[in-house]
């Protein structure tokens, strides 16, 4: 059923139905909508050393009693 697909407004390409996923009124394919979507992501913040070093503390178990 051709009816059913559409040309992304962001980079022309002919695909599927995408009528849900669009942004600010752009009717976008899965691939431009995931780029947007991954856009508007906030940011990780970066750690700094501490910060890595104390998340490996963290993973270190502690030893077990000795038996015997």
């Amino acid at each position: 059923m051709v009816g059913s697909y559409l040309i992304c407004d962001a980079c022309g390409r002919f695909g599927p139905p995408a009528g849900f996923l669009s942004h600010n009124g752009l009717r976008l394919c899965y691939r431009c909508w995931f780029e947007e979507r991954q856009d508007l992501q906030p940011p990780v913040p970066e750690q700094g050393p501490e910060a890595s070093e104390a998340t490996a503390e963290n993973r270190i178990y502690p030893k077990p009693p000795e038996q015997g």
